[in-house]
């Protein structure tokens, strides 16, 4: 068994953060350092709510329901809402 040496966590976390910052300047055209407050607070009120549903729908890929007499994890798709979510924060 061969044993990597692992990155530290935080710098993936910062990459991929740094990464998503990216994708929403040059991508999305997202300038968050020109935005008056009231926009900020719009883009990131907007940001959050889609998070929040993607969330959701990633949850409705899993058997979440204590009551629900089936038990199953969409593991491929709960995966995808999770990568959707991500692109939000």
């Amino acid at each position: 068994m061969v044993v990597r040496e692992r990155e530290p966590v935080t710098d993936r976390l910062e990459k991929m953060l740094l990464d998503q910052y990216d994708l929403q300047t040059r991508v999305y055209h997202v300038k968050l350092d020109t935005m008056v407050d009231t926009e900020r607070v719009d883009y990131i009120k907007d940001m959050v709510l889609a998070a929040i549903k993607e969330i959701g729908e990633a949850l409705d890929e899993t058997s979440w329901k204590s009551w629900a007499t089936s038990h199953f994890i969409n593991d491929e798709a709960y995966l995808a809402e999770l990568v959707d979510a991500w692109h939000f924060f």
